[in-house]
């Protein structure tokens, strides 16, 4: 585990100049200074907030979000990075070829050590104060995500994400990106990503459907 320490996060935008210097002068240093995940946070509040919680409702919250998760991703990421796009590649969270294209690139100069040390971050930080309940009501489609995701979004196993008091918008938009890789129309979203099981679990999804699950979950409670 790293220890860090969290000296001030700056609020800044994040823009290509910003990306290309990160490229550049971000350090891989072992082990972590605390200055040196300060600056790296300092990045990533341009687009997940502050308190890793973000006001834009496509991108994630990543503030209670689960650390194996976050690694898993950010290593997935990275890999995309370093592997290019190949025309017709498969894209398969399992086989960690996830790819964004801001993402991946911030994720290619990240060490190991600095990606444990941001999950860690993140998953010690208190989550987003869900939206109300009683406009969240359960309904039978909901039932289908309970055996990875929990009861209340909260799954057991510590590589599957917390999708409780996520964004409703972001949730929804991931599950339309899925419903895609399905088709097998990966080409036509600049993020796409794959997962055999949830592409099964969500082909068949109405609109109404897609919707009613997001709104459940984002108003329950990461922890």
């Amino acid at each position: 585990m790293v220890a860090i320490k969290n000296v001030g996060i700056l609020n800044l935008r994040l823009s290509p100049l910003m990306i290309g210097v990160w490229l550049v002068v971000a350090p891989l240093t072992n082990p972590v200074a605390a200055a040196e995940i300060d600056y790296i946070l300092s990045i990533c509040s341009g687009c997940h907030g502050l308190a890793g919680i973000s006001q834009k409702k496509l991108t994630p919250n990543l503030a209670g979000q689960r650390a194996k998760y976050i690694q898993k991703q950010l290593q997935d990421f990275r890999v995309s990075a370093r592997r290019g796009n190949s025309k017709g590649e498969q894209l398969t969270d399992i086989g960690g070829r996830r790819r964004h294209p801001i993402m991946s690139t911030m994720a290619a100069r990240l060490s190991d050590e600095q990606i444990e040390a941001l999950s860690t971050y993140y998953d010690d930080l208190p989550c987003r104060i869900p939206d109300k309940l009683e406009n969240a009501p359960s309904t039978p489609k909901v039932s289908t995500c309970l055996a990875c995701h929990g009861e209340n979004g909260i799954p057991h196993k510590p590589w599957v994400p917390r999708i409780s008091s996520q964004n409703k918008i972001y949730l929804i938009n991931q599950i339309y990106i899925l419903q895609i890789a399905a088709a097998g129309r990966q080409s036509v979203v600049p993020s796409p990503r794959s997962h055999p099981i949830m592409e099964e679990k969500v082909k068949g999804l109405s609109p109404k459907d897609v919707e009613a699950i997001a709104t459940y979950f984002s108003a329950r409670s990461c922890r």
